[in-house]
Parts: C-alpha cells; structure tokens; sequence
C-alpha cells in the first residue's frame, strides 16, 4: 500500500485520526521535556504483531552463539528468531516479564551494562523515539561490538508533511541516511551491511554497525 493510500485511509477513519493526534501532541509533549512515552508503552495494543516481520530480519544478521541484548524488546519477538545458541536479554521501557531489564532510553545518564557481557545491541525501531541519538550511541559503543540497527530514514530535505507524519507516529527526530551513518561513525564504528527488507509495512532498512 503506497504511503498516499494509507494517509488517505486514516483520514476516513475518526478514530485512527483521533489516536494520530494524540500521539500528536503527546510526542510533542514527551520531546520537550526529554522523556519517553511509558503510558503508551505499557499497553500491549500498541505492539503491532507487523513488527514481527522486522525481528526476523534482523535475526538473520545475529551469529550463534551471541549474547543479544534487545532494546525495546517489546513483545520479545527476535527472541522467537534467534538460533538457540544465542543468549537472549530484553530491555525494555516497561517489563516484558521477569527476566527483563527495565531502562529508559531517554533517561540520563544511562547505566553501564558491562556484566550483561553483550556481543550485539539491536534497536528494531526504536532509534526514531529517542531524543538525544548521538549519546545513546556513543554509550552503545562501550556496550556492545556489534549493533544492528533498523529505522525508518528521513529524506536529506523532509518536508512539513513529512515532520507530521514522524511526530504523529511518535517519532522525535528525523535523520537521513547520511545523517545516522555519521553518528556511528563518530562514536566508533563502522558499517559493515545495509540492507533493505521487505514487510508487510513496506521496506526496512537494516543497518549492522561493528566498532573498530
């Protein structure tokens, strides 16, 4: 479904726009004072089963035997996706059951995590929530040697639509390709994959970073 059809579905539903515009204005509301939505998170409706899709991607791109620490983990999919030599750890904003690391993302400073002894760090779609990505990254660099990463890019040049539709989804920044690629750099690491992944929502872009 092109991206015009799917804007032009939620206009006809009142309760789509309705929950648009809430997140709207409590996104604006959360970036301004650099905090994470934990109501919304909290509820499990907000976990869209699609997102499946992009764990299996990203799983793909894990080698056994990994210590795997998955940021907003959600409902724990790339869990289901991973070969069963690896170590599976959830972080999460809110519990995700016992046996998870409870850590918000947008809450500084951030805690050092070196006894999780992580191998790879994945962020399937979380990277567009947090206010301050640079920091986020460079803490991610003492963390983990390999992090793979998926986001949804920004064009070089967003338009005003554009900017809607992130803040509408509860998205609070909007790199580009190149913009993302050099705040890895920066931070020490270096790209190693880019690929594309098809879902149900559409194409994903997958990055794998390695520090150097």
């Amino acid at each position: 479904m092109s991206r015009l059809r799917r804007t032009l579905r939620r206009l006809r539903n009142p309760p789509v726009l309705r929950r648009d515009v809430r997140l709207l204005w409590a996104t604006l509301r959360l970036r301004l004072l650099s905090r994470s939505d934990t109501r919304r998170w909290s509820d499990e409706r907000e976990l869209n089963p699609q997102w499946d899709e992009r764990a299996q991607i990203v799983a793909r791109h894990i080698p056994t035997g990994s210590r795997v620490v998955d940021f907003g983990a959600g409902r724990r999919s790339l869990e289901r996706f991973l070969d069963p030599s690896c170590v599976y750890i959830p972080i999460d904003l809110v519990s995700r059951g016992p046996d998870t690391v409870v850590l918000d993302l947008n809450h500084r400073p951030l805690p050092d995590l070196g006894d999780l002894h992580a191998d790879v760090a994945v962020f399937a779609g979380v990277l567009e929530y947090v206010r301050d990505v640079p920091s986020l990254v460079e803490w991610v660099s003492r963390q983990a040697p390999l992090c793979l990463v998926s986001y949804q890019l920004a064009p070089p040049r967003i338009a005003a639509g554009g900017r809607w539709r992130r803040v509408s989804a509860g998205w609070v920044n909007a790199y580009s390709r190149e913009d993302l690629l050099g705040i890895f750099e920066q931070c020490g690491f270096r790209c190693e994959l880019e690929v594309v992944g098809d879902t149900s929502e559409g194409g994903e872009p997958v990055f794998l970073f390695r520090r150097r």
